[in-house]
């Protein structure tokens, strides 16, 4: 229950925050340049951003499991000096 007022409640925020955000602002970045309305200038945004961030959390933590599994690897072969005196 407290799930779905909480969903109804960010709809309802979502919502207000389109209805308030209606007029239409023109973007001019490099050779490109268009007009819509800021809500969806702000959602398209928000969505870069999101996926940028999202990207390089994910790069960085493959890059963490595979320097891991490099040190885990190289580490079961190695012998010491005494065991290949016993031998």
């Amino acid at each position: 229950m407290k799930r779905l007022i909480f969903v109804l409640l960010l709809l309802g925020l979502i919502l207000t925050f389109i209805l308030q955000n209606t007029s239409v602002t023109s973007v001019n970045f490099l050779f490109w340049y268009f007009e819509s309305s800021r809500a969806v200038l702000l959602l398209l945004v928000f969505l870069a951003g999101l996926t940028v961030g999202t990207s390089f959390t994910l790069y960085l933590r493959r890059r963490k499991a595979m320097s891991s599994e490099g040190r885990g690897a190289g580490n079961q072969g190695v012998t010491t000096r005494d065991s290949n005196l016993v031998h």
